[in-house]
């Protein structure tokens, strides 16, 4: 764990920690950034026990209790909780960071009383995920047996999707608890504590059936139920030894239906409350329909419009900075950086692609340049090997179709041609010879145009004509110097050398010697 500075983010493994949400005695609430690897994040929620805590076994016993309850329970009105950190002397719980307002801020900005349609969509809400709590169970499937004990407006909050969350059961009593309560010890907040729970009898969820009906009470009527009695231990008295007051003694308005429903939460007599949160849930909707979740989005909006924004404005001004430094984050700063450093991961990766030929730098050369990747990432990685390796390739197919070509265009000036001794056969060799689609050969004379008469031995002069210098009876560009010997008297032939070569450069044989 490092602090920087103050404007600085904390960071904890995976997790970046900036700003305060919200501050208790036992720990505080702080915006937080998961980052995940591919340049994943996301925003959180993270509770921080304070220092002094975390080296106390006993508060450490029941943070972790906290953590081990909540992520049991899986319900859309119950904040769940993410993951638990702890680590070089830390310990912090990661929640999902829901955007909106504690119902006891919204309170104080209603003085006049909630709505009961609002007030009905919240309370439903709230005893839902109460009896979600109340229902769950251990690996093993047997029930937990939590009960809240600290259900209060601080604990309740208003989404600006308009749905309302149970939160914190720092102070939960569930079965396996690693931490017990001692005798005479009271957890929780005394003016909306049941009476068997303020004797510090055994409790039940009942106990926070009798909660929720204060938070209702307080949120129909605009005031504290408690809020004329000046002193903890006038409370106290009251909730142990008077009966409760409707809510329609306080705002005329509210009817008589809502009050009993209110009074049944209420009673002294556990056995004459509700048996189950969701028992009273389905009675307040009876007598109080619920207003939609678009309503009460809106009317969280009226009320706590400056606290969304601020919370807007925090969570999207959250210094990424520390991104680059928390594992599986790729470099992204590297663009702005320049040419790369010998040595560093940018210059690795530049070699790594670099081309083995002049015709590979210049395909690389006329390829847009690519933003540099970490090294870090295997994935990264072998996408920056797989576009070092094109260039190259495409460089080797080049090359090998040149050479090729090149190949060939000798091969074909090594290899004689056989001389034509007929029109036919001269005509054979043309073909042969005449240049096809992808290949180097080379040129031959072209035959006579049609229609002109041609002579054998025509033809056979005009396919074997030799090079100047190579022959007496050759004179420039291969023609004939002295006429040709006629008659029957023999001649012998100049077989030394017995072939010519002709103005292409072909090695022709002489037919006559030949023969």
């Amino acid at each position: 764990m490092r602090r920087t500075s103050e404007a600085e983010p904390d960071r904890v493994g995976r997790y970046a920690i900036q700003g305060e949400i919200a501050t208790g005695g036992m720990a505080t609430v702080h915006y937080g950034r998961l980052v995940g690897s591919g340049g994943f994040t996301r925003v959180v929620a993270i509770k921080r026990l304070h220092p002094q805590y975390a080296k106390d076994p006993q508060f450490v016993a029941m943070f972790l209790d906290e953590a081990r309850l909540a992520s049991r329970i899986r319900h859309p009105n119950v904040v769940p909780i993410l993951d638990v950190v702890a680590e070089a002397g830390e310990l912090f719980l990661v929640m999902e960071f829901i955007p909106g307002e504690s119902l006891s801020k919204l309170f104080r900005t209603t003085p006049e009383g909630l709505p009961a349609s609002i007030v009905s969509a919240i309370g439903v809400g709230m005893l839902e995920g109460l009896h979600a709590a109340h229902e769950a169970q251990g690996e093993d499937g047997l029930p937990l047996s939590i009960v809240h004990r600290d259900v209060s407006p601080q604990n309740v909050l208003v989404g600006s999707d308009g749905v309302a969350r149970l939160i914190d059961f720092g102070v939960a009593k569930a079965a396996g608890n690693a931490t017990a309560t001692r005798d005479g010890q009271i957890k929780g907040k005394v003016a909306y504590m049941a009476p068997e729970q303020i004797r510090a009898e055994e409790v039940d969820r009942r106990a926070d059936l009798y909660a929720a009906s204060v938070v209702l009470w307080e949120l129909l009527t605009g005031t504290r139920y408690f809020d004329e009695l000046g002193s903890e231990a006038a409370v106290i008295l009251r909730a142990v030894s008077k009966e409760a007051v409707a809510p329609s003694s306080a705002r005329r308005e509210i009817s008589p239906e809502i009050d009993q429903v209110i009074l049944t939460g209420l009673s002294r007599d556990v056995s004459k409350r509700y048996a189950t949160a969701r028992e009273m849930a389905q009675a307040l909707e009876k007598v109080a329909p619920p207003a939609p979740s678009r309503d009460v989005a809106r009317w969280v909006e009226a009320k706590a419009a400056t606290s969304l924004r601020l919370q807007a404005q925090r969570a999207s001004a959250f210094d990424l900075s520390i991104a680059t430094e928390l594992p599986g984050r790729p470099v992204l700063a590297a663009k702005a950086e320049g040419p790369a450093k010998p040595g560093s991961e940018a210059a690795t990766s530049a070699t790594l692609a670099a081309p083995p030929s002049s015709a590979s730098a210049a395909a690389t050369a006329a390829a847009p340049a690519e933003e540099p990747r970490s090294t870090a990432d295997p994935s990264a990685l072998a996408l920056d090997q797989a576009a070092s390796a094109r260039p190259r390739r495409n460089a080797l197919i080049v090359a090998g179709v040149l050479g090729a070509g090149v190949i060939g265009f000798m091969l074909a000036r090594l290899v004689p041609s056989a001389p034509s001794p007929s029109p036919a056969a001269s005509q054979v060799q043309s073909s042969v010879a005449s240049p096809s689609a992808g290949t180097l050969e080379p040129r031959t004379a072209a035959p006579p145009p049609s229609g002109q008469p041609t002579s054998s031995a025509a033809s056979s002069a005009a396919a074997t004509r030799p090079a100047v210098g190579h022959d007496s009876t050759v004179g420039p560009r291969g023609t004939s110097a002295k006429p040709l010997p006629t008659g029957n008297k023999p001649v012998s032939p100049n077989c030394s050398p017995p072939f010519r070569i002709t103005a292409d450069g072909l090695r022709e044989y002489k037919p006559e010697c030949l023969r």
